[in-house]
């Protein structure tokens, strides 16, 4: 394989008729690895957020197969052409600081990422995630959150976070999954306050 990292748009054709297979590729490998429910789950989950989020309130990152790019027709599914895919979507998160009260703070959450069965463990996951952070910090992201496993995404720059001072959308079933990067020069611990996520995500059931 010859991996490509990109941002896909849906206002570019050859884009977007990736972004319309996304649902199923995410769908099939949350079935693989998870099962049948969380497929669906996650799937529906990835619909939702490519249906009802604004443009500018969602980021899709992807580890395209340039070899089965070059040979894809209309057809083509995402199993074999898309080896990857991170969704960012917006926090709103206001912080309290002491010399600049009630600054904005530009910050997104990392959720769902998936990479295709048979390329797993070659790295890629690691480096779809690192091309992101290096996206964001051009367009001015303060901070990344997530809601994972820190094994993994303590390899990205992820660090526990205390769900007390940046608080969760919901209360988590895993406290300790609950995961920061400060993209500014400030440390993650320098933001204190509450987040909402976007609508899709605004559910306990994905907390």
């Amino acid at each position: 394989m010859t991996i490509d990292y990109r941002l896909l748009s849906n206002k570019n054709a050859k884009d977007n008729a990736l972004i319309l297979t996304l649902p199923a590729f995410f769908e099939a490998v949350f079935t693989a690895s998870e099962g049948k429910d969380e497929g669906q789950l996650i799937g529906g989950l990835v619909s939702g957020l490519l249906e009802t989020t604004a443009t500018n309130d969602l980021l899709i990152s992807v580890a395209i197969d340039l070899n089965a790019t070059s040979t894809a027709t209309s057809t083509s599914t995402a199993s074999n052409v898309i080896k990857g895919c991170v969704l960012f979507s917006r926090l709103v998160f206001t912080a309290a600081t002491a010399d600049k009260p009630g600054k904005a703070i530009n910050m997104m959450l990392l959720a769902p990422m998936a990479v295709a069965t048979t390329a797993q463990k070659q790295g890629i996951g690691q480096r779809l995630i690192q091309f992101s952070i290096q996206q964001m910090k051009q367009q001015g992201v303060d901070c990344l959150m997530t809601y994972g496993d820190v094994n993994f995404y303590g390899k990205v720059g992820f660090e526990p976070v205390d769900a007390t001072l940046i608080k969760p959308p919901h209360s988590l079933a895993y406290p300790q999954s609950w995961l920061g990067q400060s993209l500014s020069p400030q440390p993650v611990t320098a933001f204190v306050g509450k987040t909402t996520c976007v609508r899709v995500l605004n559910n306990a059931l994905y907390w």
